[in-house]
């Protein structure tokens, strides 16, 4: 009988503690609404952009060949290709694809258990892909996308690359 009183005040605690947590996270439409707020108070967030505006800001910032295709852009860095994806939500996605490059998926766990901004995984086609996200819903402002961007194509490509062939 002792066990089951226990075992009653453990899940009434955890009810209570997992309420606490629910409760507390936002929803999409208080981060939505928080996004405005920024913008509104001169912190030059903006909720998302477009796929014009994106490409616009690519080329003023010096990316090479960036190409509208619609609901993404492809754009090269030192003769590599890249994809950046505008979501529906605002969100955008940045991908990058290696061909020819055989990789584990234990290796592919080990990249995503040790790395923080992105992730890697094998394509439809079979080949090794690594793609980051950031959010709109916090707001957007070019410093952000462009920081964005910087590090995935000057460091998390770069370094799945070499990650990626030195698992020859």
């Amino acid at each position: 009988m002792k066990n089951w009183k226990h075992a009653g005040w453990l899940a009434l605690l955890v009810m209570t503690l997992w309420s606490t947590v629910v409760a507390a996270a936002p929803s999409r439409k208080q981060m939505d609404e928080a996004a405005v707020r920024a913008a509104s108070q001169g912190t030059d967030a903006q909720g998302s952009y477009s796929v014009e505006q994106l490409a616009a800001m690519l080329t003023e910032e010096g990316y090479q060949q960036v190409v509208n295709k619609g609901d993404h852009l492809v754009f090269n860095v030192d003769d590599i290709r890249y994809a950046l994806f505008r979501l529906d939500d605002g969100d955008l996605q940045l991908y990058f694809g290696v061909t020819d490059q055989p990789l584990p998926l234990d290796s592919i766990n080990t990249w995503n258990r040790t790395k923080r901004l992105s992730r890697a995984y094998i394509d439809s086609e079979g080949d090794i892909a690594l793609e980051a996200d950031l959010l709109a819903n916090g707001g957007l402002n070019r410093e952000r996308v462009l920081a964005f961007v910087n590090v995935f194509v000057r460091t998390s490509a770069p370094e799945f690359y070499q990650f990626a062939v030195s698992k020859d």
